[in-house]
């Protein structure tokens, strides 16, 4: 159960409960699912809309009210608190798509007093011509939000599906931009490299030869070697900070398959980190 969890795609759409006025959102029926299996989780923002109304984008009056479609922010009450919070809306494309966001907070661990900037995004999706150009974009847009909300330079910790990965031609774009603004990749996978480079910073891996995404195969697709790095499109970045341990979670059998039931099609990845 992480302190903080970055999550995507968790849709601000919302079905109809009779037990809930306006509906159940996926991230508001994600929340009471883990707390109801022993979790202890809160959304660091509960809006589903910018509206003046923030429940229904119905006739909406637009107002930032945080909110950020999909991309959430959940936390421990327990072992964390949040300072303040918002989101703030990237760049797009003129094909239409869905608006992309980073959610940001300045939490606190309630065991030491330490405070910490924490981000998650979910950038453009789409491998055809110019979507490069617009993740590269994205990115920058994610290191000026960085740099606006986190004036006090606070240790941070990034996370996110950033679509792009180390075969990606013709480079891992968003990667670099964000290891140039002086984020660190924890597993060290460097562009076009099956093995850890010289940077990794994670002292115990864990399944990290695996790829994190799954496509719901049950033959896990990744490299064979344990000591090498799979393929990710998904991201833990911190700055300068100790990183014990590095697991991409899966359910594997005997046989090294995966088994269960898929939660997503991409899988969890969990690092456990020491603030400076």
């Amino acid at each position: 159960m992480p302190d903080i969890l970055g999550v995507q795609e968790a849709s601000q759409g919302w079905l109809d409960d009779a037990a809930y006025k306006g509906g159940l959102s996926q991230f508001e029926d994600l929340v009471q699912r883990l707390n109801a299996s022993g979790a202890s989780y809160a959304l660091s923002n509960s809006s589903r809309n910018n509206c003046v109304n923030p429940a229904t984008p119905t006739n909406c009056t637009y107002a930032d009210q945080g909110a950020s479609q999909g991309t959430k922010i959940f936390y421990n009450p327990n072992t964390v608190e949040i300072i303040k919070s918002g989101s703030r809306a990237l760049p797009m494309s003129a094909v239409p798509e869905n608006q992309r966001y980073i959610a940001w907070a300045v939490a606190k661990q309630k065991s030491t007093g330490k405070l910490f900037f924490f981000g998650d995004t979910h950038l453009s999706t789409s491998k055809e011509a110019g979507f490069y150009e617009l993740r590269r974009l994205q990115a920058e847009a994610i290191v000026r939000v960085i740099s606006e909300e986190n004036p006090e330079g606070l240790p941070v910790l990034m996370t996110g599906d950033l679509n792009s990965s180390k075969w990606l031609e013709p480079s891992n774009a968003p990667y670099d931009v964000l290891i140039d603004a002086g984020l660190v990749d924890p597993l060290g996978n460097d562009y076009g490299q099956e093995f850890p480079s010289m940077s990794a910073t994670a002292e115990h891996r864990i399944n990290a030869n695996l790829n994190s995404w799954n496509g719901l195969e049950r033959i896990p697709r990744g490299n064979p070697n344990p000591a090498a790095n799979g393929t990710y499109i998904d991201y833990i970045l911190t700055s300068k900070m100790r990183v014990a341990e590095w697991e991409t979670v899966a359910a594997l059998d005997s046989a090294g398959n995966y088994s269960g039931v898929f939660p997503s099609d991409h899988n969890l990845i969990v690092a456990k980190v020491g603030l400076p």
